[in-house]
């Protein structure tokens, strides 16, 4: 084997050779791969012609051991490309985008909920308070004590889609009914307005940066805070602003659930909101008068798969010259595991 020349015309026209097919099918396999999947599937790809490049501009020729570097990141790139995903396995086909929602079914989180305090507690937080056990009325039990009592008729998880018609695989919603009553002798705020008396609270690392619902809900200046209960360090994640969402006509499907609170500000002694059981019949989704007691908070998850961690829905007290959530005061939560029956979107 002679010594190559350089300078020739096939030198010349060699990166061109190597380069345009790379360059196309690197495109062609990362438009079909999932987000967060494009980088890697563009990089083996790429990879895989730049092989070829440096042994044929070494050795003036395609010598087996490139032939088969290359062949085998074209494999691995394709593959992953093109292998389902827990997404794609684990929704319905897209329906037709008559509301805001997701998929009719998600997978539920596995296992029981059990926050977890965040690796590094965060701050600044809420004084500890003991969780108050009554909130959840069970049938035909005794009014609770506490301030106000909170139910969860119906709930949900649902995917995130882009408007590119994505699925976002670090965001979940979760859709709730709720059904309050004012048990004490006073007024008390239940507004969703920025800030939200009504919250989720979960466990989680880094939640008020991942946190990226809809630019709606971003605008309207609430934000998820830290809080301690029970010496536990969670988030207190606020509702997204009512109809988040927009439809994406190439998919048949809308971004999101969406919230369509329409309930008063403020509840009076005795006064009782939501808690309406009707729903829908499954082709679409219900839009009648108990509807208006349906809140999405939106959640950062680490993947599609991994779990959400909740402790339940919860309303604060927050006093107008509050600095922050160390100023609040936790006045009723629904523990996850009292919450009622989980339905698919399409019937609530």
């Amino acid at each position: 084997m002679g010594r190559r020349v350089s300078g020739t015309p096939i030198d010349r026209w060699l990166p061109f050779a190597y380069g345009v097919p790379a360059a196309g099918l690197a495109v062609m396999t990362a438009d079909a791969a999932p987000a967060n999947r494009r980088l890697p599937v563009v990089a083996l790809v790429l990879l895989a012609f730049a092989v070829l490049y440096v042994l044929h501009w070494v050795e003036h020729r395609l010598v087996p051991i490139g032939r088969l570097v290359a062949a085998l990141a074209v494999l691995a790139g394709v593959g992953l490309a093109f292998a389902p995903t827990p997404i794609a396995d684990g929704v319905d086909p897209p329906a037709p985008a008559h509301e805001a929602s997701a998929p009719a079914t998600s997978p539920p989180p596995s296992g029981e909920p059990s926050p977890s305090p965040s690796s590094a507690p965060p701050t600044p937080s809420l004084a500890t308070v003991p969780v108050p056990h009554t909130s959840c009325p069970t049938p035909g039990g005794s009014a609770s004590p506490e301030a106000i009592t909170i139910w969860v008729v119906y709930w949900c998880f649902g995917d995130v889609i882009n408007d590119l018609g994505e699925y976002v695989d670090t965001q979940r919603q979760v859709k709730v009914r709720l059904g309050m009553e004012n048990t004490s002798s006073d007024d008390v705020n239940v507004s969703t307005a920025s800030p939200s008396r009504i919250r989720l609270i979960i466990a989680g690392d880094d939640v008020a940066r991942r946190w990226a619902p809809r630019a709606g809900t971003l605008s309207a200046g609430d934000r998820p805070v830290p809080v301690v209960i029970e010496g536990q360090h969670l988030w207190a994640v606020p509702p997204n602003v009512n109809y988040d969402e927009r439809g994406v006509a190439s998919v048949g499907m809308y971004t999101g659930f969406s919230s369509k609170w329409d309930q008063p500000d403020v509840l009076t002694p005795g006064a009782t909101i939501g808690g309406g059981t009707e729903i829908g019949d499954g082709g679409s989704t219900y839009n009648g008068p108990d509807a208006a007691a349906d809140l999405v908070f939106q959640v950062p998850v680490d993947s599609y798969e991994a779990p959400v961690h909740i402790l339940g829905v919860a309303v604060f007290n927050i006093p107008a010259d509050a600095t922050g959530s160390h100023d609040w005061s936790l006045l009723a939560v629904c523990q996850f595991n009292n919450w009622g029956s989980q339905l698919a979107s399409v019937y609530f």
